[in-house]
């Protein structure tokens, strides 16, 4: 499976048109529906239980989603020390999870994730 910049903003656009849902929100929404298909190491489930309940469901703080996103940094920093070039497909499994992990995000950083997004989840 292969996602698109395009194809994740036209969900996005739906999702807004549907709902009362802010693009931020519908954006992660969208997000959370892909990672089902990303093989995130189980040490992450944790975050993204933080994130699922946030963006579905309105439970949870912004400083959930912080902290969260705090504890996801420290096992890719634990476990991917060195970085430099491609990641491999570990790493990129680990780190859309950061993705869902941001509450607040300014228009320039709504399309970088968009952007990043993608070239995470397809690897290219």
């Amino acid at each position: 499976m292969r996602v698109t910049y395009e194809g994740i903003r036209s969900e996005v656009d739906a999702l807004v048109a549907e709902t009362s849902f802010d693009k931020v929100r519908a954006l992660n929404l969208v997000f959370l529906k892909y990672l089902q298909y990303v093989n995130t190491p189980v040490e992450l489930a944790p975050a993204l239980e933080v994130a699922d309940a946030y963006w579905r469901y309105g439970v949870g703080t912004p400083a959930s989603l912080s902290q969260a996103k705090s504890e996801a940094w420290r096992y890719l920093d634990a476990n991917y020390p060195e970085y430099t070039g491609l990641p491999s497909a570990d790493r990129r499994a680990a780190q859309i999870v950061l993705f869902v992990l941001d509450a607040e995000m300014d228009e320039e950083a709504y399309w970088d994730s968009l952007e990043w997004f993608c070239f995470f989840f397809n690897g290219d």
